[in-house]
């Protein structure tokens, strides 16, 4: 989930991510964020969001975030796609 653009984040909004977090997970799927703010940041860690997500869900930039993120992705989904709408998305062979 990428916050750009996010100047804020109140009780309810974290409350929602933690909320999603815990329904993503019980699916088998992660959620990641970035959040370039410090005071996203800040908010995350103050409401709980980060301990519901753990710090390695949590980055400063999508640049950065697709780096750790791409390798642990099942390589043959990412064959099969045809989208490739990050450009840090590996090509196809």
């Amino acid at each position: 989930m990428l916050l750009k653009g996010v100047s804020d984040i109140d009780l309810s909004g974290a409350q929602f991510l933690q909320s999603e977090a815990s329904a993503m997970r019980q699916q088998n799927v992660d959620l990641f964020i970035t959040a370039r703010q410090h005071q996203i940041s800040n908010t995350l860690t103050r409401t709980g969001v980060t301990n519901t997500l753990g710090n390695d869900h949590i980055f400063k930039g999508k640049t950065e975030a697709l780096k750790q993120i791409i390798p642990s992705l099942d390589s043959n989904v990412c064959q099969a796609c045809t989208v490739r709408i990050f450009q840090e998305c590996p090509k196809k062979h």
